[in-house]
């Protein structure tokens, strides 16, 4: 009778958890939880925005999770906390969220929590870049053209800031002007055949 009776409680304990996820899953309309978070984080009402984006992430929604990760970069009103920015932006990464790639490579980009790492930042910005995020696309252009944190790739930043300007970007397009002055005819040559070539992964 003990063994009968612990393997009900196991499997009701099995239904309980199925319920509780159906529930967050049917019950809450996710895209609005994590818009009610974001207005409350940018009203100033951290607490409300906190609860509202961490009970997504934790349901498994892919923007939450980016979007908390920025959330504990922190502000003026209160200290960030950058184990939990990483911890939420590599699990945004795991369901391929180019902003929480971007986020991440900034964290290893400034050394924020830990040393910088400009090779993984770089990583992470193109991981970002590649599924045309725009912000990503944009970082490249600047780090590749200015040649400080990396060796400087006229003809990369050229790509990047092409691949930015295509989405009606404006810096990206006064860039590449700038840019254009500075190239030869064979770089910008290779350059738009970069960006001819560009698809954006999924």
């Amino acid at each position: 009778m003990e063994i009968v009776w612990e393997v009900l409680m196991k499997r009701i304990c099995v239904l309980l958890v199925c319920m509780l996820v159906a529930s967050i899953s049917v019950g809450e309309n996710m895209p609005e939880l994590v818009n009610n978070g974001i207005d409350a984080y940018q009203n100033g009402n951290y607490k409300v925005a906190f609860e509202l984006l961490t009970k997504a992430a934790k349901a498994g929604d892919v923007s939450a999770q980016a979007n908390l990760g920025v959330a504990y970069f922190g502000s003026k009103n209160f200290l960030p906390d950058f184990t939990k920015a990483k911890y939420w932006l590599e699990k945004s990464i795991r369901g391929n969220s180019p902003q929480g790639a971007f986020n991440l490579g900034l964290l290893y980009e400034q050394g924020k929590g830990e040393q910088s790492n400009i090779g993984k930042a770089i990583g992470l910005f193109e991981l970002s870049a590649d599924r045309g995020y725009l912000p990503a696309q944009k970082e490249l252009g600047m780090l590749y053209m200015q040649g400080t944190l990396v060796k400087q790739d006229l003809i990369k930043a050229y790509k990047w800031y092409s691949l930015a300007a295509l989405q009606n970007d404006n810096v990206a397009s006064n860039m590449l002007v700038v840019l254009s002055k500075q190239m030869t005819k064979e770089q910008l040559s290779q350059a738009n055949k970069l960006v001819q070539q560009f698809k954006p992964k999924k």
